[in-house]
């Protein structure tokens, strides 16, 4: 299958419950985001207490990715192995609290189109 990658950058600090990305899908075919291996985040700042960010299909939490207090690369828990298809939406939302220091996230989704 031909490789998928959709890079994300959120300049700046976030607020609270703040929807970082959205996108839907209008490719034809179907993309599989394989768990484990699917998506990586990094920020450019670090955090000054630990954030919990929501990665969501279709409105049903997906995964989330985590900055400890002081880091800048992320922890990723994905729940399971996805695919993607026309129509099928695609959000990034900010903990339910700012944070004063870390900002500057970047998350890069890795796939492979069918």
């Amino acid at each position: 299958m031909p490789p998928y990658q959709q890079g994300l950058f959120f300049p700046g600090l976030y607020t609270a419950n703040q929807v970082l990305w959205f996108q839907t899908y209008i490719a034809t075919g179907t993309i599989t985001l394989t768990q484990g291996t699917w998506f990586a985040a990094t920020s450019r700042t670090p955090f000054a207490v630990t954030k919990v960010f929501t990665v969501s299909k279709n409105g049903a939490s997906l995964a989330t990715f985590t900055f400890a207090a002081g880091a800048t690369t992320a922890t990723i828990s994905a729940i399971s192995t996805t695919t993607l298809i026309a129509s099928d939406t695609i959000t990034v939302t900010a903990p339910s609290v700012g944070d004063s220091t870390g900002g500057g996230v970047a998350v890069t989704f890795f796939g492979a189109r069918a």
